[in-house]
Parts: structure tokens; sequence; C-alpha cells
């Protein structure tokens, strides 16, 4: 899996043991605080949407990029 770099305030962390469940936290937590914050995220993380396809009750035409055209333009490629 590739992931793209951060800002040096933040870092990844993952919720499985094969590095395959990625989320992104503050870099400055105490090793106690990270700890804390990865069990919750694990107890929960079914609720976290990994791809677009994890999330169904969101209408797709939300996160789809569409561009409003007259119908008698003539499209070109640029």
């Amino acid at each position: 899996m590739e992931l793209k770099p951060l800002p040096n305030h933040l870092k990844y962390a993952y919720l499985d043991k094969e590095q395959q469940l990625p989320v992104i936290i503050a870099n400055n937590l105490h090793q106690e605080q990270e700890d804390k914050l990865l069990e919750v995220l694990r107890q929960h993380k079914r609720a976290i949407g990994w791809k677009l396809s994890d999330l169904p009750s969101i209408n797709p035409s939300i996160y789809m990029h569409k561009i409003l055209m007259e119908e008698d333009i003539k499209t070109i490629r640029q």
C-alpha cells in the first residue's frame, strides 16, 4: 500500500498487525494517548469508511464531480 507523505505534525498509525488499515493521527501524542486512541478506533473500525463503496448511505451525486454544459456545445480535449 502506497501512502502519501504527511505534514510533520501528522503520522500514520495502523489498526491491524498487517498494516492494511492506516489512520492519520497527531504526531505529538504521548504514547498512552496514542494507545488509547488506537484502542477506541479498533473497537469502532467498522464505522470507518475505508473507501467510497464502504459508505452506502451517501448518495454518489454528492461526491462525484460533474461539469454542467450547455447541450449545443462541442467538447474538446486539451
